[in-house]
C-alpha cells in the first residue's frame, strides 16, 4: 500500500488530470499501481515508464504498451528485480488495463495498423547468397519482399539443409581454430627444448609472422572481396546453415538506406562463441546493406589464422580509436556490449531457465555514439549461449585471467565433449535506432546524457528479448540484466 498520505493525494490528483486530458494509458497505469499494492517508489518508476511511452507513442496500441511495460525491469521492496511477464502475469496485467480503460481502448486500437506496424522482415541470409551477383537494387527489392512476421505469430526456427561434408568441414575448422590458440605459447617452448632443429626455427618464424600480418587491411580492396565469387560465400553459406540462421529486422528501410549515417550496432549476449556476431559479418557476402564490420577483442587479432580470417571478413579491433576510424570511413560497426566479461555473466553454473545480459556498467559504446552522432541500433542474438557449455572454476581465477589477457580461458564443451559448437538455431533480432533529443555529435557528452541513452539501450534490448524470445526458441526463459 502507499504509506504516505500526501503521496496518495498527489497520486489521485495526477490520475484525474490524466483522465481529463485523455491520456488513457497513463490513467491505466495508476490503476495498475494501486492494484499491485506496491510502495511509492514503484509507483513513480512505472509512471516514469508510461510517460516515456507517451512521449514516443501518443496513442500507443495495446500490444506495444504490454510489450514495453512487461519488458521493464521494476524493483521490489528488497531491491530484487521482476518483470511483468508470464502467462499469469500477462492475464492479470491485461485485466487491470481493461478495467481501467474499457471500451475506450478498443476504439483507439486499429488491429490492422498494429499488425502492419509491428511486423518485421524475416531473412534467411544463406538463401540470398545465390543472387549476390545481381544488381544491388534488385537484391534490395527481394529483401523488402521477404516474409513478415508479428511477435505473437513467430515460431522457433528449424534446421537448414546441410551435407555431411559441410558439417565435418565446420567441425574441423573449429578444432583448428582452438588448436592455433596455443601456438604462440608452445612455439617458444619448443624452440627452447630443441634449439638445434632448424625447421623449428622456420616454424616459429611463420607463427610470429601470422600474428602480425597483414598489418592493417588486406591488400585486396574490401569491395572486391565482397563482390567476386570467392570461396568465402561457400564458407559463409555453410556456417549459416550449420547454425540455422535467420535475421528478424524491425526496420528494413533503415538497414537498406544508402543515405543514413554510419551506424553502431550494439548486441548481446556474446556467449563463449559470438556466433550471431560472426554470422552477421558473413552477411556482407549475401545481403544488400552497407558493409558491417564486427569489432573483435584485440587478442584475437594477434592469433594465427584468427587474424587473417577476421581481417579478411572485415573484422576490426574493438578499441575506441579503431571504431571511430571505421565510422569515419563510412562503414557500420558491430559490437558485443558484454564482451569477454559476458562469457562469465552466468557464473560458475549458468542458471536454468534464465538468460543473463551484462549491461549496467557497459557505457563506452553509448559514449562513442553520442560523440560521433552515430545512430545506435540494439540487437539480440538468440542461440549464442546454447552452442557450448562453459567449463570454468568456481573461484573466479579463470575469469580474472581472461579479463587480464583479454581472451577467454574457459573450455567450451560442445559436441562429443570437444570445443565444437552444437548445431543450434541462431536468430538475430535487430531493433530500430534509438531516438535521441540531439541527433548531432556531442564533443563532450555529460554523464546524464550518457546515462539517459544507456538506459534507453538497456530497456530496448530487454524489450526485443521479450518480444522475440518465442521466435528465438527461448520461450519461458526469463531475462536478468546485471
Amino acid at each position: 500500500m502507499i504509506a504516505d498520505v500526501g503521496a496518495r493525494g498527489a497520486f489521485w490528483a495526477e490520475r484525474r488530470r490524466c483522465e481529463r486530458e485523455g491520456q488513457v494509458l497513463a490513467s491505466a497505469v495508476f490503476a495498475l499501481t494501486v492494484a499491485m499494492g506496491r510502495v511509492k517508489e514503484l509507483m513513480m518508476h512505472i509512471e516514469d515508464e508510461i510517460r516515456c511511452i507517451h512521449a514516443e507513442m501518443p496513442r500507443p496500441t495495446w500490444e506495444k504498451a504490454l510489450a514495453r511495460l512487461q519488458a521493464t525491469n521494476f524493483k521490489n521492496r528488497d531491491g530484487t528485480s521482476f518483470y511483468l511477464d508470464g502467462e499469469e502475469g500477462r492475464e492479470w496485467f491485461e485485466n487491470v488495463l481493461a478495467d481501467a480503460i474499457g471500451e475506450e481502448w478498443e476504439d483507439d486500437w486499429d488491429e490492422e495498423s498494429e499488425d502492419e506496424e509491428t511486423a518485421a522482415v524475416v531473412i534467411e541470409p544463406w538463401k540470398h547468397i545465390g543472387i549476390a551477383i545481381r544488381p544491388l537494387a534488385e537484391r534490395a527489392a527481394v529483401l523488402r519482399e521477404a516474409p513478415r512476421v508479428n511477435p505473437n505469430d513467430a515460431e522457433p526456427f528449424g534446421p537448414a539443409p546441410l551435407t555431411f561434408f559441410e558439417e565435418f568441414e565446420i567441425a574441423v575448422q573449429y578444432l583448428i581454430w582452438m588448436g592455433v590458440v596455443v601456438l604462440p605459447l608452445l612455439s617458444p617452448l619448443w624452440l627452447l627444448l630443441r634449439p638445434s632443429l632448424i625447421s623449428l626455427h622456420y616454424f616459429c618464424f611463420i607463427v610470429f609472422l601470422s600474428m602480425v600480418w597483414p598489418n592493417g587491411e588486406w591488400p585486396i580492396p574490401p569491395r572486391n572481396r565482397l563482390t567476386n565469387p570467392l570461396r568465402n560465400r561457400k564458407v559463409a553459406s555453410a556456417f549459416m546453415r550449420y547454425f540455422p540462421m535467420r535475421i528478424i529486422v524491425e526496420d528494413p528501410d533503415m538497414m537498406l538506406s544508402e543515405t543514413r549515417s554510419p551506424t553502431l550496432f550494439a548486441g548481446v549476449p556474446h556467449g563463449l562463441f559470438p556466433i550471431g556476431f560472426v554470422l552477421l559479418g558473413f552477411c556482407n557476402f549475401s545481403l544488400p546493406w552497407r558493409r558491417i564490420r564486427a569489432a573483435a577483442a584485440s587478442i584475437t587479432l594477434r592469433l594465427p589464422i584468427w587474424r587473417q580470417v577476421s581481417l579478411w571478413n572485415g573484422g576490426v579491433d574493438v578499441s575506441k580509436e579503431t571504431i571511430v576510424k571505421t565510422l569515419k570511413d563510412g562503414d557500420d560497426v558491430l559490437v558485443a556490449m558484454d564482451g569477454i566479461a559476458g562469457m562469465f555473466a552466468g557464473g560458475h553454473s549458468p542458471p536454468e531457465g534464465k538468460e543473463v545480459f551484462l549491461l549496467k556498467r557497459r557505457k563506452g559504446l553509448v559514449k562513442i555514439a553520442l560523440q560521433r552522432g552515430s545512430p545506435l541500433v540494439p540487437f539480440v542474438c538468440f542461440g549464442n549461449t546454447k552452442a557450448v557449455t562453459p567449463i570454468q572454476d568456481r573461484f573466479g581465477v579463470m575469469e580474472a585471467c581472461s579479463r587480464l589477457l583479454g581472451v577467454s580461458l574457459i573450455y567450451p564443451r560442445g559436441r562429443f565433449l570437444l570445443p565444437i559448437p552444437r548445431s543450434v538455431p541462431v536468430t538475430v533480432c535487430i531493433g530500430k535506432a534509438l531516438p535521441r533529443a540531439n541527433e548531432g555529435p556531442i564533443a563532450q557528452p555529460s554523464e546524464a546524457q550518457v546515462d539517459e541513452l544507456h538506459e534507453k539501450l538497456m530497456k530496448e534490448l530487454a524489450a526485443i528479448y521479450y518480444r522475440w524470445r518465442v521466435a528465438g526458441g527461448y520461450a519461458g526463459v526469463e531475462l536478468q540484466v546485471v
